[in-house]
């Protein structure tokens, strides 16, 4: 599920994510707002340097700007905070 701080929107979430090496996972997330509008981006997630499990992404997403996520990374979860120009939330998904 994601939610915005901001707005107090939320809805659901999916993701893909795969491993590229052991510094870096590719995500490509999916969920939908106000119940009808579909949204999916890309995003390249990077291991914060002397940590095991936070990863670090910006993405710029067109008419959105620059979105920044900080996020932890289990076998078993994925809990991230976002930042982008009018907005900030929370994405927090589990298998």
């Amino acid at each position: 599920m994601w939610r915005s701080e901001s707005t107090g929107h939320q809805g659901p979430l999916r993701a893909k994510i795969r491993q590229v090496d052991s510094q870096t996972y590719r995500a490509w997330f999916a969920g939908r707002f106000a119940k009808v509008v579909p949204f999916a981006y890309p995003a390249t997630l990077t291991r914060v340097p002397g940590t095991s499990s936070m990863y670090q992404s910006q993405t710029r997403l067109p008419l959105l700007g620059t979105y920044r996520m900080n996020a932890v990374v289990t076998p078993h979860s994925f809990n991230a905070s976002f930042t982008g120009r009018r907005d900030e939330g929370i994405f927090q998904m589990s298998r």
